[in-house]
């Protein structure tokens, strides 16, 4: 339970879909959308991120319109919603993901496994002291846990490959998988990481102010394709790691 004077808990919603999957497919019967761009991934990727953002903020997922930051970083709106939640869109090897916060500012990254990648190479080149000698021990699991918490943090910033490649150690500690909280360069980091199918890496970034006491879960979700996916949605099935409070901040 939540303890005396606990900050509330928030949650960050995950939507994560196979491009080729029913849901897919009843996602973009269910929203097109003339505004959006012409391609089929990308279509797809706002029309997850407009049910993911019915469902979590109750406002109708058709009401949600796109933009982005001078930086690219995506941005939602929606009439009479005074203070949208923070949105993050990745894409790879046939897979989107979408993430919703109210609170912070807020990164996704999903990468696919790809064989004879020179993961070696790459975080030489990335990668800080530490998280070097952590890919090496780990393999290639370590390497993409790494590598997609590098640029959910970097997404979540604004500053793109300058940061996610900068050389600098942002993801050498913390678990293999679940949440976590960390200060860096002024700012507190909470942080997840999750394997949701054999070969592919998630994680979310959420940055906040450092040393503030914010208590966040993540939520998995993917709306149910033979209900026209408005307003219903299944656990991805997770087992344990579906939902995960803040480690030591009075879960």
């Amino acid at each position: 339970m939540t303890g005396h004077g606990a900050a509330p808990l928030g949650i960050v919603h995950v939507g994560l879909l196979e491009e080729d999957s029913a849901e897919a497919r009843a996602l973009l019967e269910r929203w097109p959308n003339p505004d959006d761009p012409p391609r089929r991934r990308s279509r797809l990727a706002r029309a997850l991120l407009r049910v993911l953002l019915g469902g979590a903020t109750g406002v109708d997922p058709g009401l949600w319109e796109f933009s982005a930051d001078p930086s690219g970083r995506p941005l939602a709106r929606a009439p009479g919603v005074a203070e949208p939640p923070s949105v993050s869109l990745s894409h790879s090897g046939g897979w989107v993901a979408c993430a919703v916060a109210a609170g912070g500012s807020l990164g996704i990254d999903v990468e696919a496994h790809r064989a004879g990648r020179d993961h070696a190479g790459i975080a030489g080149l990335a990668f800080g002291p530490g998280e070097q000698r952590r890919a090496a021990d780990g393999g290639a699991a370590a390497f993409y846990r790494i590598w997609t918490l590098r640029e959910a943090m970097a997404k979540s910033t604004g500053q793109g490959l300058v940061q996610a490649a900068d050389g600098s150690d942002r993801a050498a500690g913390g678990p293999d998988h679940g949440c976590w909280t960390m200060d860096l360069d002024g700012a507190r980091w909470w942080l997840a990481h999750e394997v949701p199918a054999p070969g592919l890496s998630l994680s979310v970034a959420l940055e906040g102010r450092a040393g503030g006491g914010s208590r966040w879960r993540l939520s998995w979700w993917r709306p149910v394709a033979n209900v026209g996916c408005h307003g219903e949605w299944c656990n991805l099935g997770l087992s344990d790691r579906s939902d995960h409070p803040i480690a030591g901040e009075d879960p």
